[in-house]
């Protein structure tokens, strides 16, 4: 009986372990998506930044090229 009892029990603690283990796993792939998501809105921001400035130079330099050429 004792020792049903003792094996019953090392089952129900393998069970929390490997519950707990999926848990943990799940959390791990959680946090790579939501750093991963934040890393492609970071990108997407230095895209925009990156054709903001491009254009404002197209613009310096047409207005300079047209300053200079008008003279």
């Amino acid at each position: 009986m004792e020792q049903n009892q003792s094996q019953l029990a090392d089952r129900i603690c393998r069970h929390i372990d490997q519950a707990a283990d999926r848990v943990c796993a799940q959390l791990e792939r959680a946090d790579d998506r939501q750093r991963r998501v934040e890393d492609e809105k970071r990108s997407a921001r230095m895209q925009w930044v990156f054709i903001v400035l491009t254009i404002m130079a197209g613009a310096v330099l047409g207005i300079s090229l047209t300053t200079f050429l008008t003279k």
